[in-house]
């Protein structure tokens, strides 16, 4: 029997706010996917993460069907979860990572009608706050600055886990890497080369992701008014900067298909819609 209290069913509309639910759910069930299937090669994995693959699989359940204290779950149970199965602190870090993907639908829409984090503040405000951290840990660890800048791609890898040793064999056989020293026994340090045309697309990145940060900010002061530069317009090239990042991961490491490029799917959809939320609200209110 339903019970209202304990769940919502979810939502099919095609509206903004529902598909960035939806591409949340995506992401959580392909971090869940991913403890089982290696994405890459479509096989199940060696070493299967029974406590990824459930935690995740948890989240992504939770925030679908908003069961109480969905968000708190989404932003909290992977990372003390696996901090607790792995007995390594390092992973109360990632809490900073699920937040934002817990939490920015809520924030951007209003009609999802959830209260501000600790009853404090606004949406809206707790809405930039999250965008930031989601800005912050995806311009982390982009390739467009190294590649544009260096012509050069840096790539470590444990030599005791299965990446590790791919990454060791790839790099034995290209003629664009190089191995550099490192004082860790286990550790793996790359140094790939990328080509002029690897550089130019670094460079398209770069520029389509300043350029969508510079057209968002504009447009909320409302220093930019045309009719083409709409916060989800902008919302496209900054997701595109994405795209050209991790096909740069992929190009200048060799490594062909990536399960990664699944991954940016419902990363773009949040991505978009939390920016068509969040900054072209105030329109929408005045229509």
């Amino acid at each position: 029997m339903q019970d209202s209290s304990m769940y919502e069913m979810p939502k099919t509309e095609m509206t903004p706010s529902n598909i960035a639910v939806w591409a949340q759910f995506g992401i959580f069930s392909y971090l869940a996917t991913e403890g089982i299937l290696d994405l890459d090669e479509f096989s199940i994995n060696s070493d299967i993460d029974i406590a990824w693959f459930l935690t995740s699989t948890i989240v992504a359940l939770s925030l679908l069907f908003k069961v109480p204290y969905h968000r708190v779950i989404g932003s909290f149970l992977i990372p003390v979860g696996m901090g607790l199965a792995e007995g390594d602190a390092f992973y109360l870090f990632g809490i900073l990572f699920f937040a934002p993907l817990a939490y920015l639908p809520s924030m951007a829409f209003d009609e999802l009608d959830l209260d501000p984090p600790f009853g404090v503040w606004s949406k809206r405000g707790w809405g930039f706050v999250f965008f930031g951290l989601f800005l912050f840990f995806n311009v982390l660890e982009s390739s467009l600055l190294a590649v544009a800048m260096d012509g050069e791609l840096e790539e470590s890898a444990d030599l005791t886990e299965e990446y590790g040793m791919e990454l060791q064999a790839d790099c034995e056989a290209s003629e664009d890497c190089a191995f550099v020293e490192t004082d860790e026994p286990n550790q793996v340090e790359t140094l790939w080369t990328a080509s002029s045309m690897e550089r130019n697309i670094a460079y398209i990145g770069i520029a389509m992701l300043g350029i969508s940060i510079l057209a968002i900010v504009s447009y909320s002061v409302g220093i930019l008014n045309m009719e083409m530069a709409t916060p989800m317009n902008a919302g496209i090239l900054f997701v595109g900067s994405f795209w050209a990042d991790n096909y740069l991961w992929t190009s200048v490491q060799e490594v062909g298909w990536s399960g990664d490029f699944i991954f940016l799917i419902p990363m773009s959809g949040i991505a978009m819609m939390a920016i068509h939320g969040l900054f072209s609200k105030e329109m929408e209110t005045t229509e």
